[in-house]
């Protein structure tokens, strides 16, 4: 049957076909968890809105199951169909900035750096803190980084969609078009259609002071206890992002990613603050456009595409003596290689929206925990797949039950549910809405 489908795909999209083991070949090159082989049906080089809208259609006409491949960061893979067939946006990377609007529109393939490569000076996307993500699955999956707290969520920016549905339409989605398909879309819209285009807002912004700092093992704990008490004391333009992994010419530690967003002098004394912790040393410090905190060499270098990934997520609500001492007891247990544990803090502004203003209904303070093992033996996946499996029964006493579902695998789609709260029901409703047979089903714990 693959043969039929795919030779009337051949007649109506204009992008590249493969099928079969050659499919699975061309998808794995687009995968950030790309160290074992792909297996997938059919998979359609999209060049535009129209091949979106065909392959939907024959899709549907064939009942395949439909996913989508765009920044290829999805550790479960999710963006690959097996069976079905998968859309390769690889090809839709195009972004424009409106300064009259003050706007960004990016295609429905567009990664982090296409947004950031665009990016007036003197202005801010909020986006996540790797340049080689996806842009709509940011969005569609909420969002978590650094100008949480300033502006919200990725998918709080999130302005307008033009989305393909499961009957291969095409519609727009805003406050004002499709208000019902525009809430699902902001933090739980992977599994109701395609991302063909989305706007974001982008904010005026003077330069920011953005920093690195380093804290000795023996010190951590010590250093997320003071982290939890800046932060409380800190209005909406500071956050720390925190990662326990190995900094090249220091060795494995805790490293603060302070970012400020105010004033000169109150920025200053809060990098005053974090690097006078104990046993904390200053790697870097400097005043900049927001745009150029960005490294996308480095997140090349340090999280390449080629090696076997393994991801968990947990939310914890403050970081105390028993969750701090518990979170440590993780890092500690890291085995040696591409691994580590990273804390994104949610507060300030995205947690002041309404709690069913979006379907991320999660809008209480707390930090996002998200567990990343790397490996290229086989060695390594195992040491890798038991730390994280210890770190699921070490944390979760400290957790609140539910994960970031972008993030989890199939061990957590019970915390991806519990993620959501009240906005499930509503989901499921416009689920049936909107894709009543199901053609978009990637495994993300909702349906």
């Amino acid at each position: 049957m693959n043969a039929r489908i795919v030779s009337k795909l051949e007649k109506h999209i204009e992008g590249h076909i493969h099928s079969g083991r050659e499919a699975g070949q061309t998808l794995r090159t687009g995968l950030w968890n790309s160290i074992d082989e792909v297996n997938a049906a059919i998979s359609v080089c999209c060049t535009g809105i129209s091949d979106l809208q065909n392959a939907i259609r024959i899709a549907a006409e064939y009942d395949m199951p439909v996913s989508v491949l765009g920044g290829g960061h999805d550790w479960y893979r999710r963006s690959v169909s097996q069976e079905g067939i998968t859309l390769d946006l690889r090809a839709m990377q195009q972004v424009s900035v409106s300064l009259e609007n003050s706007a960004l529109t990016a295609a429905g393939g567009a990664i982090v750096k296409n947004a950031i490569d665009v990016l007036p000076e003197g202005y801010a996307l909020v986006t996540g803190v790797h340049t080689q993500v996806g842009l709509a699955g940011l969005a569609l999956g909420g969002g978590y980084g650094k100008l949480n707290a300033r502006f919200g969520l990725v998918a709080d920016n999130l302005r307008k969609a033009e989305v393909v549905l499961a009957d291969g339409s095409l519609v727009t989605a805003s406050e004002k078009e499709n208000p019902d398909l525009f809430w699902s879309l902001k933090g739980a819209g992977k599994n109701f259609g395609v991302l063909a285009s989305a706007e974001f807002a982008i904010h005026r912004l003077s330069p920011v002071l953005a920093a690195i700092l380093f804290i000795e093992p023996e010190y951590a704990q010590k250093g997320l206890l003071s982290l939890q008490e800046i932060l409380d004391e800190a209005g909406d333009k500071l956050s720390i992002f925190s990662t326990f992994s190995t900094l090249p010419g220091k060795g494995v530690g805790l490293i603060l990613e302070p970012l400020w967003t105010g004033d000169e002098a109150t920025g200053e004394e809060y990098i005053r603050q974090l690097s006078s912790l104990p046993g904390t040393s200053m790697v870097k410090k400097s005043w900049s456009e927001y745009r150029d905190i960005y490294d996308s060499a480095s997140d090349d270098s340090s999280w390449p595409k080629g090696r076997g990934y393994q991801m968990d997520a947990f939310n914890l609500n403050r970081l105390d003596e028993e969750t701090s001492g518990a979170v440590i007891e993780c890092c500690l247990r890291m085995p040696c290689g591409q691994n580590c544990i990273m804390l994104h803090d949610f507060r300030g502004r995205a947690a002041r929206v309404a709690t069913d203003a979006t379907a991320f209904s999660h809008r209480r303070d707390h930090f996002n925990m998200q567990i990343v093992a790397g490996w290229q033996t086989e060695a390594e996946k195992t040491q890798g797949s038991q730390w994280i499996s210890e770190i699921q029964n070490l944390i979760e006493p400290f957790s609140d039950r539910s994960s970031y579902p972008a993030v989890v695998g199939p061990d957590g789609q019970e915390r991806a549910r519990k993620f959501y709260g009240e906005s499930l029901n509503k989901l499921r409703v416009m689920k049936k809405r909107f894709d009543a047979e199901n053609r978009f089903n990637a495994p993300y714990g909702l349906f």
